[in-house]
């Protein structure tokens, strides 16, 4: 008979969900949150939001069944990096996650991770079971490795430091920590800078093509991706409006570069030459829409990774 919604954030590790003063909105009269243990938790894309995850992880471990399981997943900044995508960031995303990280925040919180995959081409999924709560204050020797990789992005080693005494071995310490603090911010800052600037320059050929072309641009794709390539690329400056589907998106302005957001039907009213689509999983349904419904004279592209593609 459909899910039973009611509203509740976890504030406390101990807070029991559904009978707690933090629980509101429950349905009809004549329900309530049973008594029991959950046997299954999900969290889709929710933890990056997160300012204390372990607080909410704990907080569901302490309302889940012994052996109870989860499904996790959250953008995974590995792919950010490796495809150099800087427009994926955005700024209700208070973290992002690696595998390492990530399986080290669920072992800290009490699961056990047993299937771990890359889904949708950038989210990291994990399957998890409800295990011991560790010591506090203790990690798995394996977390700590884990942590140590994402942090530094580099392999370093102690043996310098050995022979040093006194005002020296604090001076090679710091020096060492200061060299291993610059790789990971070279390891994270590098692709995204070397991204914006590939990106910028395919916006930038192609809104001067179009421009002498005397030819008029709209964005399909009213996405996170979609906002900051507006806003940071100079694409904004070129679009006639950006189609989205989704009718609460309609009537309202993209974010900083204020550009208006339409629905498809506004092509009738105000035709457009080319379309570029930045709606990822979405592109090849896009394409189909367009060229059905406003022709074939429409020029129809993506941005894939980071290149402009004709489709």
């Amino acid at each position: 008979d459909g899910l039973r919604v009611w509203r509740e954030f976890p504030e406390r590790e101990d807070q029991k969900f559904g009978h707690s003063g933090e629980a509101s909105m429950l349905p009809e009269r004549g329900w309530s949150v049973p008594e029991k243990p959950f046997d299954v938790f999900l969290s889709f894309n929710f933890l990056e939001h997160q300012p204390r995850p372990d607080v909410m992880l704990k907080a569901i471990w302490n309302n889940l069944a012994e052996d109870g399981m989860g499904l996790v997943t959250v953008p995974s900044l590995e792919y950010i990096l490796e495809k150099e995508s800087y427009y994926e960031l955005i700024r209700d995303h208070i973290a992002y996650y690696t595998f390492d990280t990530l399986r080290a925040l669920l072992n800290h919180c009490g699961f056990e991770v047993l299937e771990e995959e890359m889904i949708n081409r950038d989210t990291l999924s994990m399957v998890v079971r409800k295990t011991a709560m560790p010591e506090d204050g203790k990690m798995e020797q394996d977390d700590l490795a884990g942590l140590e990789r994402a942090a530094s992005g580099v392999q370093t080693t102690s043996k310098c430091l050995e022979a040093e005494t006194g005002a020296q071995k604090e001076h090679a310490e710091k020096t060492a920590k200061a060299q291993r603090e610059d790789a990971a911010d070279a390891g994270i800052i590098t692709p995204l800078t070397d991204g914006y600037a590939v990106v910028t320059g395919e916006i930038r050929t192609l809104t001067e093509r179009l421009k002498q072309e005397g030819r008029r641009l709209a964005m399909w794709g009213a996405s996170h991706q979609g906002f900051t390539l507006a806003s940071t690329s100079g694409l904004g400056e070129s679009l006639a409006y950006i189609i989205d589907s989704a009718p609460f998106k309609q009537g309202r302005f993209a974010p900083a570069s204020h550009v208006p957001i339409v629905a498809p039907d506004h092509y009738f009213e105000e035709p457009v030459d080319a379309v570029l689509i930045v709606a990822p999983g979405y592109t090849d349904e896009i394409a189909g829409i367009i060229k059905t419904k406003f022709g074939a004279g429409v020029e129809v592209m993506t941005l894939r990774t980071n290149r402009i593609e004709q489709l």
